[in-house]
């Protein structure tokens, strides 16, 4: 079809494909109605939502590509996730800031792939020759079909949760994301035990965080031991930089998921920025062990520990990266201007000659080239 094509509902008005049968609102029969064109601005929209979904923005570990990159995102697929990136940091030691600025998007839910429901049991009574028709011709792929069976059946049930679920599914497929997720709300209100998760994921898939959290909240009231919907909460927390309700949360479903070193590593993260350092270390230990190249965790524990005054321990967490990830630029910055806040200068001369080498493209690999210089030079007089 093409992106300006569409048909008007005789009976509602709203836009459906030319080939559909039935209007995917109100179920009405589509024969003779007119075309119309479809906005620009909206086939645009339609082009640019098809790129880039279902993208784990979530990190432990990334190749550097530069100095000064923010914090990206990867996420290998595996039992045990070793992803590492280096942390926007800072240049020399009378320049230091802190490393614990996080772009807030790292840890988001992943978009939820659309498509038939899972297998439905026949349903009974007003509605189910539609719905149970418009359920096999939506697993058979037939959109259009499925869509007028569902919204008749909608709409002779009103209050079955049920066909109002399976009805935004099939919207959601088509690509109707409003009138998906006005039918998932209904079905939440109907049987809020059932349906109320999946409308708050919904609501997370369509960038309405704030309605998210109300109605996870609430779910997660009544599934107190749910580790996986804590973790549907405690990712809208974290984006949005409530740490101190995401903290708990993340804790929460590490209990499902306790050799995971992404969640680790965010649940440290949330209780450093909630004054917690105590168990922020302890977590970055933890994601230490069960993924030794997690450059991330290294560098702010490593940082942590030389604010309380253990030097050593933090430049030996360094140099132990350095030996598992060798090739890492950020590492080996890190080490130089650590050395030297400890009064080693001539120390850090190489590891900052030697980021220069890995990362000769970055910012400051010059400046730092001529720092190391400097540092050299100072040595010898």
């Amino acid at each position: 079809m093409a992106a300006t094509d569409a048909i008007a509902c005789p009976a509602c008005g709203a836009r459906n494909k030319p080939k559909w049968e039935y209007c995917a609102r109100c179920g009405e029969s589509l024969q003779g109605a007119e075309p119309v064109a479809a906005p620009a601005k909206a086939a645009a929209k339609a082009a640019a939502q098809g790129k880039g979904k279902s993208r784990v923005k979530i990190l432990i570990h990334e190749q550097e590509k530069g100095s000064s990159i923010p914090p990206g995102a990867v996420m290998a697929l595996g039992l045990v996730l070793l992803v590492v990136l280096g942390v926007a940091g800072w240049r020399y030691a009378s320049q230091y800031q802190s490393t614990d600025k996080v772009d807030p998007n790292l840890f988001t839910l992943p978009s939820k792939a659309s498509g038939p429901p899972t297998a439905q049991p026949p349903a009974t009574g007003a509605g189910a020759p539609d719905f149970n028709e418009g359920v096999r011709m939506m697993a058979a792929g037939k959109m259009s079909e499925a869509l007028g069976l569902l919204a008749k059946a909608a709409s002779a049930a009103p209050e079955n949760a049920r066909y109002q679920s399976v009805y935004g599914e099939a919207l959601l497929a088509a690509g109707s994301k409003d009138d998906a997720l006005a039918r998932f709300a209904d079905a939440a209100r109907l049987d809020p035990a059932a349906y109320r998760i999946q409308y708050g994921r919904a609501l997370v898939s369509a960038g309405r965080e704030a309605e998210a959290a109300s109605v996870l909240e609430a779910a997660l009231g009544s599934e107190v031991a749910n580790p996986a919907l804590a973790e549907d909460l405690a990712k809208i927390y974290y984006k949005t930089g409530n740490y101190a309700k995401a903290g708990p949360l993340l804790d929460k479903a590490i209990e499902g998921r306790p050799s995971d070193p992404v969640l680790r590593q965010e649940a440290a993260y949330a209780a450093a920025q909630t004054g917690n350092k105590a168990r922020a270390e302890e977590l970055y230990k933890s994601v230490l062990e069960i993924a030794p190249g997690a450059d991330v965790s290294r560098i702010r524990l490593s940082e942590m520990l030389f604010e309380q005054g253990k030097g050593e321990e933090a430049l030996s967490l360094l140099k132990q990266g350095i030996e598992v990830n060798p090739a890492t630029p950020d590492l080996h910055r890190r080490l130089g201007n650590m050395l030297e806040r400890a009064g080693k200068p001539q120390e850090a001369v190489q590891r900052y000659r030697e980021y220069a080498r890995l990362a000769p493209n970055a910012p400051d690999a010059k400046d730092l080239e001529e720092r190391a210089k400097r540092l050299e030079g100072a040595g010898k007089s």
